[in-house]
């Protein structure tokens, strides 16, 4: 899917479970979404007077739960969202059902869940068009969810599950916020990922705290009388930030489900690859740094600066070059010169070329041979300065006697 696009979270867990399917086609990972995130319901039509039923088998990979019903009438914990999708519909007086071989019959329709998954989604309808307003609103009301989860009520023999990750929208209906407070094993130690911050959290700030609801408003007591304090109503504001997606393990294999795979064995191609990307950015790494400390030492002989006519400025020709690192002592480079012009380096001293800003001029600086030649660098405001590749102009000037 386009990076750019913005997806609801529940849509975009679809598209990506799509896109995983179809790529683990042919592979040894083949058909492990539908084992993880597939179950199966039954949609039915029962005749109450005749013998005759319609039934229609479905799977799904998550399971979108109503905040608040049909009627209109807030639901307040998964069980009592459960029971109203599950709820029977009868179908009489002008909506009789046209039961093949037996004409218009009275009937009740329903769904009835069939297996749930190992892995069980629940997307909370958090978003709700509103009949009165006859636009989209959010639903910030109260929604419970336990820790351990019993849905044999709805499928004899389900069993518990377990809560394992709870997807939070922050915000309104136009403009939100998706994080995730996730529980990676089985002990009760959650996380929150919210883009790049990754930070351990409470169980209470990833559970209780996602309920929704509202909380109390500030209001300054200190401005009404006791007598009425007694009966004032506290002033609420909706709490924004709400459980928007559910996931729950089967508790009977949650440890399995929660195994940390072993990379190799899954794909190691994927492994190798992945390596060799690590080499590469570190190999590139360390070329930058050392770029970034290397210096470029332009040597300039007292004998040059004669040969120069008229007026010179910092762009003077240098006599040789080379490169040292920019930690290094003046003392090493003092040693390389003498080398170079097979001098004692007792007989050796060295100027480096700097820019005078108050008085736009460029001048010879003695260098002591024990600081750095990073603190011998050109300004950046120096006309000589090059940011691409640094260099420093040194003139090297001989004791008398010396040619």
């Amino acid at each position: 899917t386009d990076a750019f696009t913005q997806h609801d979270a529940q849509e975009l867990n679809r598209i990506l479970c799509d896109r995983l399917e179809e790529n683990m086609k042919g592979t040894k990972m083949d058909g492990s979404i539908k084992r993880l995130f597939e179950g199966e319901m039954e949609n039915y039509i029962e005749c109450l007077d005749v013998d005759y039923t319609s039934k229609r088998t479905e799977t799904f990979y998550d399971i979108q739960l109503n905040i608040k019903s049909e009627k209109g009438h807030d639901l307040q914990t998964i069980e009592e969202s459960l029971r109203e999708f599950t709820a029977d519909e009868m179908l009489d007086g002008d909506n009789l059902y046209e039961a093949e071989g037996f004409g218009k019959q009275r009937a009740k329709k329903g769904i009835r869940f069939v297996k749930f998954p190992r892995v069980l989604n629940l997307q909370l309808k958090r978003f709700h068009f509103d009949m009165e307003r006859m636009d989209m609103v959010k639903l910030n009301s109260r929604f419970e969810f336990p820790r351990r989860l019993d849905l044999s009520e709805f499928v004899p023999g389900a069993g518990h599950y377990l809560l394992h990750s709870v997807v939070v929208h922050s915000g309104d209906v136009n403009s939100g916020h998706y994080y995730a407070y996730i529980r990676p094993t089985l002990d009760d130690q959650w996380v929150k990922f919210d883009d790049d911050n990754v930070t351990p959290c409470s169980e209470y700030a990833a559970v209780e705290d996602n309920f929704g609801g509202s909380d109390l408003n500030t209001s300054n007591y200190f401005e009404r009388f006791p007598s009425e304090l007694r009966h004032f109503q506290w002033p609420t504001r909706a709490r924004i930030h709400n459980a928007y997606m559910l996931v729950y393990i089967r508790e009977d294999c949650a440890e399995e489900v929660l195994k940390v795979p072993d990379p190799k064995e899954v794909n190691r191609r994927m492994v190798e690859r992945c390596t060799a990307e690590v080499r590469l950015l570190e190999q590139r790494r360390r070329e930058k740094m050392e770029l970034q400390n290397k210096l470029r030492i332009n040597l300039v002989l007292e004998c040059d600066l004669c040969s120069l006519t008229g007026f010179w400025d910092h762009n003077i020709p240098p006599r040789h070059s080379l490169e040292m690192n920019r930690d290094q002592p003046v003392k090493d480079l003092l040693l390389q010169v003498a080398q170079y012009l097979e001098v004692s380096h007792r007989h050796v001293v060295l100027f480096a070329l700097h820019y005078r800003v108050h008085a736009r001029t460029v001048r010879f600086e003695h260098m002591p041979t024990t600081r750095s030649l990073r603190s011998q660098m050109p300004q950046v405001t120096s006309p000589h300065y090059d940011s691409a590749n640094p260099s420093l102009v040194v003139l090297c000037v001989a004791s008398n006697g010396y040619e």
